[in-house]
């Protein structure tokens, strides 16, 4: 399952960045428009809310709440 994961999560990828270059070739440049700055908040968001998920998935574990979780 992790491997479908990761192989849904690259597609995703490849396909912000072809979509970010047919953008650049259509509409021009889009340097000074924050992308680096919005894509480092994405990544800090990201990070935080998977840490929040697996605290959340280690708290409840002993509780049999979510038993497809477990390790």
């Amino acid at each position: 399952m992790s491997a479908l994961v990761a192989a849904n999560a690259a597609q995703l990828a490849t396909h912000a960045v072809a979509m970010i270059i047919l953008a650049q070739r259509r509409f021009g440049a889009i340097r000074g428009q924050g992308l680096g700055t919005l894509l480092a908040k994405l990544s800090v968001a990201s990070l935080a809310m998977g840490g929040a998920i697996l605290a959340s998935l280690t708290l409840l574990a002993p509780l049999s709440i979510c038993r497809s979780f477990r390790r």
